[in-house]
């Protein structure tokens, strides 16, 4: 039976570099690694991963923690571009993906917990960032691994996370319209517990200011839209017929603001979101999306995880993937 010590012999490395080329260690060289591979595929090596998890009590799994919603997450396209991401760092990486998700805050920690102790995972990635969050809660506590994909609410020195400047982004996009000649200009968002919209709210604000415009304006959406939804909005709008700039958070907000502008068509009006999804390429007409690269934040947060699962000493770090304003007029 070949063993890792026939591979590293056949590469002309040590055994613990065989390893580590395995498992795409960063430290090993490219050329190292080929050597390992050439030599595993000519003596038909296969690692014993099982093996290998049972003897550390772990998994070779990372867990994927979403934020607490209905199904229609899933329908998301954010969510589904940075699991895309997610996905393909960890299967170059020979590791796997699980998902954890739940309808309430306790369901979903409920949930974590027991991936921990059923299936022996000890790193996750989040995909959200919120204030009062048991989840986050747990896993400290528990010092079980984690990385956030979003600025973290607590232990922000703590805590390896990915995200994008979405202060700048947000006033970017604000900024857009103001030099567009919008003067009344509208932040519409619908979860207030996500750091994201804060921080977008904020970005909203200091364009505002920064401008010297005489009215702010918010309005918070239902989490989940419904055309209900887009004819509360529309009431809302004929009250502030003044507004005719919308920055929204995210695609989803922005297609129900575009459905709703499309109903008053008097009055030009112009939208900007986030994630520039096909929500916001395939509205009628379709609006202007800061693209921050959700695919991108996926394959970061694998990344910078991995950092953490090779090195447990290593300095805890963050990486901001840089965000793109696309323009539809």
């Amino acid at each position: 039976m070949v063993t890792i010590k026939d591979v590293a012999a056949l590469a002309g490395v040590s055994t613990s570099t065989a390893s580590r080329a395995m498992h795409n260690n960063k430290v090993i060289s490219d050329e190292t690694k080929q050597l390992v591979f050439n030599a595993m595929k000519e003596l038909g090596y296969e690692p014993n991963y099982a093996a290998r998890n049972l003897a550390n009590k772990t998994s070779n799994t990372i867990g994927v923690i979403l934020p607490v919603a209905g199904p229609e997450i899933f329908q998301n396209p954010f969510f589904m571009e940075i699991i895309r991401g997610i996905n393909q760092e960890c299967n170059q990486r020979q590791y796997m993906v699980t998902i954890a998700s739940g309808d309430t805050n306790e369901e979903l920690a409920d949930n974590v917990a027991t991936m921990v102790k059923r299936g022996r995972i000890q790193n996750f990635i989040l995909l959200y960032s919120k204030v009062n969050d048991p989840v986050v809660t747990y896993l400290h506590n528990q010092k079980i691994g984690y990385t956030v994909v979003g600025k973290p609410v607590d232990y922000e020195n703590e805590t390896p996370y990915v995200d994008n400047d979405n202060i700048l982004a947000a006033k970017d996009a604000t900024e857009y319209l103001i030099q567009a000649g919008h003067q009344n200009i509208c932040f519409v968002y619908n979860n207030e517990e996500q750091l994201v919209s804060l921080d977008r709210f904020t970005g909203y604000r200091r364009a505002i200011r920064s401008a010297d415009l005489a009215n702010e304006y918010q309005y918070q959406a239902p989490v989940d839209t419904s055309p209900t939804d887009v004819e509360t909005f529309g009431s809302w709008l004929s009250e502030h017929p003044e507004v005719t700039g919308f920055v929204t958070s995210d695609d989803i907000v922005g297609l129900m603001v575009q459905q709703t502008i499309n109903q008053t068509a008097d009055i030009p009006r112009k939208v900007v979101s986030f994630n520039n999804s096909l929500f916001s390429q395939m509205s009628s007409p379709a609006f202007s999306s800061i693209d921050i690269h959700a695919k991108q934040l996926g394959i970061e947060a694998v990344s910078l995880m991995m950092k953490y699962i090779d090195n447990k000493n290593s300095l805890v770090s963050k990486i901001i993937v840089p965000h793109r304003l696309i323009v539809r007029d």
